[in-house]
């Protein structure tokens, strides 16, 4: 490649362009000469084709070159001499004639050299894009790249946005008991720890019942939690606010409570939590799930409130078979995955069902409910309470009137 650069380098352009004007025009002159005599040829004006030839081909330089060099040749042709121009108005044709080669020579150069400048402009800014769509290009094709990278973590992690949504859209049903119970399995697999609860709060009470544990070291005192116990939790709870216990000292990870219309209706506990899980990001996540759940909670008791002619007998707080039915289905189902135990009882009493509900909503806990079946038979359902452990409430509510029986076939209660 260097030895041929430098071996075009041996002539310059402008030499090579006056020498092959010249050639062209000598052809061009012998073409005119020769064909002076021709009936048909020699109409052509071959000196004109030359001058408009070398415009088009070459510079304006060599043109005005190729107009003289015409001129010359024309007035050598009709036998004239440079010496003679002085008579000018004797020999207007001749002259006008040489005008002629010069005009058109001279337009028709800088022509081509207009066209010839902006094809080169246009090939230039097509050279500048050319480079910029491949600059563009190597630049989409890194961020194709960097999207499939990230994407795919997304699509992997455990708390990738798709996997949040799964989760989130679990908590978005209608029915209080079936958020409790998925925002335990949701928020475990969020935090990654088994100790995960649930308890149930009431109105003006620092007592909280257990709804339901992923284990046995999940739960705090029993199935019944009295906050006063511990203040900073309580007044946490009471301002519906996520509380993060203190290291080593024996209280809970994290404390967070669902506060609807300033009732405390859960509290979420997270016994322990992994030390992976212990970043701002994964409290904020918290943060945002105790949120969601306040929202999912409130929709769900409103739903109930206005649904409640559908689901109660009318004036009580006993629930139609139907939906009787689905509390202990849900009840089995937490049971199943051994969250929490329950039992069903039939209860017999002399008056009529609201006066037996009566009497026993005040001895049955918050987490309890009543209901009937198709035959019109009063049961209630114990979360949180096994066969074994009836006995003091048998005795309770012996005294008071109503005898209890567990029921140890379900489907007679449903």
């Amino acid at each position: 490649m260097e030895h041929r650069k430098k071996k075009k380098r041996i002539v310059p352009v402008g030499i090579r362009q006056l020498v092959e004007n010249l050639l062209i025009f000598a052809v061009f002159f012998a073409l005119s000469s020769l064909c002076g005599s021709h009936s048909l040829f020699s109409k052509i004006d071959w000196l004109m084709i030359y001058v408009i030839l070398i415009s088009i081909s070459y510079n304006i330089y060599q043109s005005a070159f190729a107009a003289v060099l015409a001129g010359v040749a024309y007035l050598y042709g009709q036998n004239m001499e440079l010496l003679d121009l002085a008579t000018f108005h004797y020999y207007a044709n001749s002259m006008l004639a040489v005008m002629e080669f010069v005009f058109v020579g001279l337009m028709v150069s800088y022509t081509a050299n207009m066209l010839r400048e902006d094809a080169r402009s246009v090939r230039q800014d097509l050279e500048m894009i050319k480079e910029e769509y491949e600059d563009l290009k190597d630049i989409n094709e890194e961020n194709v790249l960097i999207k499939n990278e990230y994407e795919q973590r997304l699509l992997t992690s455990k708390s990738g946005f798709p996997k949040l949504y799964d989760l989130i859209s679990r908590l978005m049903v209608q029915e209080p008991d079936r958020i409790l119970l998925e925002a335990m399995q949701v928020i475990s697999e969020l935090v990654r720890t088994d100790t995960v609860a649930v308890y149930h709060g009431q109105a003006g009470s620092p007592w909280l019942r257990l709804v339901g544990a992923l284990s046995e070291s999940s739960v705090m005192d029993g199935k019944s939690w009295n906050l006063s116990d511990s203040p900073k939790i309580c007044d946490a709870v009471m301002r519906g606010e996520l509380y993060q216990g203190e290291f080593g000292s024996g209280e809970p990870a994290i404390v967070m409570p669902i506060v609807c219309q300033d009732v405390p209706e859960a509290v979420v506990l997270i016994k322990k939590l992994p030390y992976e899980c212990e970043t701002l990001y994964h409290i904020n996540l918290l943060k945002t799930m105790s949120l969601l759940l306040r929202d999912s909670m409130e929709k769900a008791l409103r739903y109930e409130e206005l649904s409640r002619e559908e689901h109660y007998v009318k004036d009580t707080d006993i629930l139609k078979p139907e939906a009787f039915r689905k509390q202990i289905l849900l009840a089995g189902e937490k049971a199943e995955k051994c969250m929490a135990e329950y039992c069903v009882v039939e209860l017999t009493y002399s008056g009529s069902l609201a006066e037996t509900a009566n009497v026993v909503r005040r001895t049955l806990r918050v987490t309890d409910c009543l209901g009937t079946n198709g035959e019109g038979k009063l049961f209630a359902l114990l979360n949180n309470t096994g066969s074994g452990n009836l006995e003091h409430l048998q005795k309770r509510l012996l005294a008071c009137g109503v005898e209890v029986t567990p029921v140890l076939d379900r489907p007679v209660a449903v």
